[in-house]
């Protein structure tokens, strides 16, 4: 089980880049005449847009994967039968779901917080 999770995360972390690095919209094309736009040069427009690629890439990912590990340690804790392993299991499961959702929340926040400091 370990193995199949791993190579799934693998997977995905080799087919985000191109997701995280598909946004080519403004390349070629002249900054906008706003007064926002002047202050910050193409390098950190472009780091911008790869962090908000990025974020709503892998919470487009995170999310339904966290859904349906819930629903697998449901299923575990449901069709245990008092096993003490498959109960163990299931609580280990949820565990580990709960605290990816936190470390997905904290990165969502940490990302907020990089795109405030880099400014509008």
């Amino acid at each position: 089980m370990k193995r199949e999770i791993l190579g799934l995360i693998i997977i995905f972390s080799v087919s985000l880049s191109e997701i995280v690095l598909a946004d080519s919209s403004s390349v070629g094309q002249p900054a906008p005449k706003d007064s926002t736009a002047m202050t910050h040069s193409p390098a950190v427009r472009a780091v911008k847009r790869v962090i908000d690629n990025a974020t709503r890439s892998l919470s487009a990912l995170a999310e339904p994967i966290a859904v349906l590990m819930v629903i697998y340690a449901a299923f575990l804790l449901i069709t245990s039968a008092s096993s003490e392993d498959r109960v163990r299991r299931a609580r280990a499961t949820l565990i580990y779901v709960i605290v990816g959702l936190a470390v997905l929340i904290l990165s969502k926040t940490l990302v907020n917080l990089v795109k405030s400091v880099l400014g509008p």
